[in-house]
């Protein structure tokens, strides 16, 4: 994968639930198809972080599959997830690797702190991250 497209205010709202969410992680899922080399994010979902840990993320796993479901009767696809790291670093831990599965899936980290916030992308490869650019660009849908 070469770049995401994400929409300025798809970054402004990961933002909005970070802060929220702090000193906790938020979570979702990022909705979207696939074009040659690119993947085009065209809607967020929020998804309840059910981790007891306030450093970790677990999304619940019935919102999980109903949006799944919603994505493909669209025609469309879940291409990543995204969450938050309230120690301010937007880049993927070890628990991320450890719960990372699916070849070239996306991950948006919002690495937030009490006065900012830095939004990495990373896909994974199946063996590692690799950053993946970001392509601001209004929302194709």
């Amino acid at each position: 994968m070469t770049v995401l497209v994400l929409p300025p205010e798809f970054a402004a709202q990961i933002e909005r639930e970070a802060r929220a969410a702090f000193p906790r992680e938020c979570c979702g899922l990022v909705e979207g198809r696939r074009e040659e080399s690119r993947a085009v994010a065209t809607a967020l979902h929020p998804v309840k972080n059910l981790s007891p840990d306030t450093d970790r993320f677990e999304l619940d796993p019935a919102a999980h599959l109903r949006l799944l479901r919603e994505a493909r009767q669209a025609g469309r696809e879940i291409i990543g997830c995204y969450h938050s790291h309230p120690n301010g670093r937007a880049e993927p831990s070890k628990a991320d690797a450890a719960g990372a599965g699916e070849t070239d899936f996306l991950w948006l980290i919002a690495g937030v702190t009490e006065k900012a916030m830095t939004l990495g992308i990373f896909a994974w490869t199946g063996r590692d991250f690799t950053l993946v650019p970001r392509l601001a660009a209004a929302p194709a849908d």
